[in-house]
């Protein structure tokens, strides 16, 4: 069993249904031994080395920046929340390949994917189509793909708990981006589960985190690394 490969899977689903909470779990507690798991929150990287690099990472994903500026400019209204979603997704474009030069063996995170989301789109879009396009482009990036189902009712329920002392106003602003990724988040999941490229699992964000992470380990281990390394 090799410990040399790297492997990316990245979480999608609505906000609340505890895509950060399982994987979490899993890097926190190593349950994926002996392979080193990690997530962004775990590295310490110095913005001085990340600075230096950033320039030449740049140049290297210059054709995957401008998808990302083109997609906002063709298909998504001219909103500040855009532009903040937009230079997110940049800077995913840009991290990902810094957090490469760590070592470890198994990277989860909720990343590009989930941001799509949140996208303000113009009335004419066809979300299927545009959310097909992107996953197509980035495609490259994913070993698995981990979909978070949660229910309405639970999703608002995780809500009402999870930003305390926050003014009204910011969460009432929360609540319509939550909406709209909830609502979205379907729209992705038909994406997901049509396609053959990547491997993927659908888990129910309802269920004992425990329980999740122990599937997401079984299915990271037997349908991903273990059909990889037999290649």
């Amino acid at each position: 069993m090799s410990v040399d490969r790297k492997y990316y899977i990245e979480f999608v689903g609505a906000h609340g249904a505890g895509k950060t909470y399982t994987y979490h779990e899993i890097t926190k507690k190593q349950l994926l031994k002996p392979y080193k798991s990690f997530f962004p929150g775990q590295v310490n990287r110095p913005k001085l080395h990340f600075a230096f690099n950033c320039p030449s990472i740049v140049l290297k994903n210059l054709k995957h920046i401008l998808f990302v500026i083109s997609f906002f400019y063709k298909y998504s209204k001219t909103k500040l929340l855009n532009f903040k979603v937009c230079r997110v997704l940049i800077k995913m474009i840009i991290l990902h390949t810094y957090y490469y030069r760590y070592d470890f063996n198994i990277f989860l995170k909720d990343d590009m994917l989930h941001m799509i989301q949140r996208i303000i789109f113009k009335n004419d879009v066809d979300v299927d189509e545009v959310f097909d396009q992107f996953f197509s482009h980035f495609s490259y990036l994913y070993d698995g793909l981990i979909f978070v189902d949660i229910s309405t009712k639970k999703m608002e329920e995780r809500f009402k708990k999870r930003f305390p002392g926050k003014s009204e106003n910011f969460k009432k602003s929360r609540k319509k981006i939550h909406e709209r990724v909830k609502k979205q988040s379907v729209n992705l999941r038909k994406i997901i589960t049509l396609q053959n490229i990547v491997p993927y699992l659908i888990v129910d964000g309802n269920d004992d985190v425990n329980k999740n992470a122990q599937k997401i380990i079984t299915f990271i281990k037997n349908e991903i690394i273990l059909k990889k390394e037999t290649c």
